[in-house]
């Protein structure tokens, strides 16, 4: 491998190696489905989402190919932000609605769904926003900025039990953290980029796969090169090796190890504050280390 390159100056191969895909899921499409579909067209033996969506709900779905799999746990933590519509069977007024919504703010208790991927018990989670939108008669937009792993079905059934049948007309997730349908490409990019890399052009596929250093949004910590291939076979990185800190990083928090170039290496928990780690001379500057990324060739 080349430590010299930035992310984004992989060869094609290295990209799809350490790659992200955005997807916007159209509404009607088996979330279960995207990953086989990657993988068929770009030829990839690994690729996996970080968390589906129902069927009828569209939006931004985060594909992970190859090695870029290890880090979907940590795009599967990252809040989630959704629009949708409503539909009260008893009309309210804007200030009614908004009491409505406030009840579901901050941290509530709820029950995931018949059709979901956890085990059905009581759990608490954090809706940090929840925004009417539009008003208009009996419908209602609204805005949900909320923890992962919030059911927002399972909102609205509660909102039937306590206000009468409430419809949820659509929902649409548009960002997964900081990663929005801006970032987002459609189903039919993927086949026609690889159609025209078959072809000798690789412009659309490099548009539509980030490397993965660009969308993992985690504080990094920069170390010198010659130390990388020890990291990667399970060494203790020293402090002499570090070459810069992110100044968000954080005692106990998560942080990406990343080369001079900025290549991801691993991901692990930062020993020490950014300023601490500028000083220290001798200890861990990684408490623990959670998934080892690069492979080397």
């Amino acid at each position: 491998m080349n430590f010299n390159l930035a992310p984004r100056d992989r060869g094609i191969k290295e990209l799809l190696k350490y790659g992200i895909i955005v997807i916007d899921k159209p509404v009607g499409f088996n979330p279960h489905k995207l990953p086989e579909y990657i993988k068929h067209y770009l030829n990839l033996g690994k690729v996996g989402h970080a968390g589906t969506l129902d069927p009828n709900v569209s939006g931004v779905m985060i594909i992970g190919l190859s090695s870029a799999t290890r880090t979907l746990d940590y795009f599967t933590a990252k809040h989630k932000t959704y629009i949708g519509t409503l539909y009260f069977q008893n009309e309210y007024t804007r200030d009614q609605i908004e009491n409505i919504f406030s009840k579901y703010r901050g941290e509530i208790t709820q029950m995931p769904p018949l059709r979901s991927a956890v085990r059905r018990v009581l759990r608490k989670r954090t809706v940090h926003s929840f925004e009417i939108t539009k008003h208009s008669g009996k419908e209602v937009e609204f805005k949900l900025v909320c923890q992962s792993g919030t059911y927002v079905r399972s909102i609205v059934y509660d909102m039937c039990n306590e206000y009468g049948i409430v419809v949820m007309k659509s929902l649409r997730r548009i960002a997964v953290g900081n990663i929005t349908l801006d970032n987002a490409c459609q189903l039919e990019d993927v086949k026609r980029a690889h159609l025209m890399h078959n072809d000798g052009d690789e412009s659309l596929l490099r548009k539509i796969v980030y490397p993965v250093e660009d969308m993992i949004g985690l504080p990094f910590i920069k170390v010198e090169d010659d130390c990388v291939k020890s990291l990667c076979c399970g060494g203790r990185l020293n402090p002499f090796n570090v070459v810069g800190v992110d100044p968000n990083v954080k005692k106990g928090e998560l942080v990406s190890i990343v080369s001079r170039t900025g290549l991801l290496i691993m991901i692990g928990v930062s020993s020490h504050d950014a300023n601490d780690l500028k000083n220290i001379l001798i200890g861990d500057v990684i408490s623990e280390t959670k998934a080892v990324i690069m492979k080397l060739n």
